[in-house]
């Protein structure tokens, strides 16, 4: 082999060596955010998904057993729609039920008015 050849040859690994080192730097960051966003969920997290599932099955069941029993179709309608609100609510409801936990939460704000003393 020629002298060309060799520093050819080595300037293609390096190359090689340095586009897999930038992908690594690009991926690895997302593959932590990502394994963290899942450890951060707990691990009942698909406990829960599916007791609600099971919980709105039940539900469901409810619903078809009155659509049975007294063949109203709109009642049949509002129970489902019912089991689907409680167990997976909007993102507006979530929002409101999210801003309501956070105006009961107490808050460590000094700029909060001091309560009524009695004189």
């Amino acid at each position: 082999m020629t002298t060309t050849t060799l520093s050819g040859l080595a300037a293609d690994t390096w190359v090689a060596l340095g586009v897999s080192l930038a992908y690594l730097l690009l991926v690895g960051p997302v593959l932590a955010a990502c394994l963290y966003v899942v450890w951060k969920a707990g691990p009942d997290a698909g406990e829960r998904a599916a007791e609600d599932v099971a919980r709105f099955i039940e539900l469901r069941e409810h619903a078809h057993a009155e659509l049975t029993a007294t063949g109203s179709l709109n009642r049949f309608i509002e129970l489902k729609d019912e089991a689907r609100a409680r167990l997976w609510p909007s993102p507006s409801e979530r929002r409101r039920a999210e801003q309501v936990r956070l105006a009961h939460e107490p808050r460590g704000d000094s700029r909060r008015e001091p309560e009524s003393r009695a004189a």
